[in-house]
């Protein structure tokens, strides 16, 4: 199914059924040392802004 949902895409473009949207998105990932995450937190902490806004954890994090 997911490979045809990708052919459909390809072809028709984004695809709205209900409240959902399928469709390609773009994703970036980082990978931090565990001091540099808690540097990152803090820095955007100190920014007046809640860390938890814009990171997450695994649960296996």
């Amino acid at each position: 199914m997911k490979e045809r949902l990708k052919t459909y895409v390809d072809e028709h473009g984004a695809l709205q059924a209900a409240d959902k949207i399928w469709e390609y998105s773009h994703t970036r990932s980082w990978s931090f040392k565990p001091d540099g995450l808690g540097e990152l937190a803090v820095a955007i902490t100190a920014e007046g802004k809640n860390a938890w806004d814009y990171l997450s954890l695994s649960s296996t994090r």
